[in-house]
């Protein structure tokens, strides 16, 4: 029940998954973010947005 209420504040309705932080980590170590340094990266499925 709680958790279905915690997922009505989060834009994408859902709480992130382990894999979801997987996918950001194999993103930031592949050659595509090359050109990315020093960033601070949300994985809250747009919850910063609310605020």
């Amino acid at each position: 029940e709680r958790e279905k209420e915690m997922c009505k504040t989060i834009p994408l309705g859902y709480i992130g998954l382990p894999s979801d932080a997987g996918d950001l980590v194999a993103f930031l170590a592949s050659d595509a973010s090359r050109y990315i340094t020093g960033q601070a990266v949300n994985l809250d499925g747009g919850q910063c947005m609310e605020l």
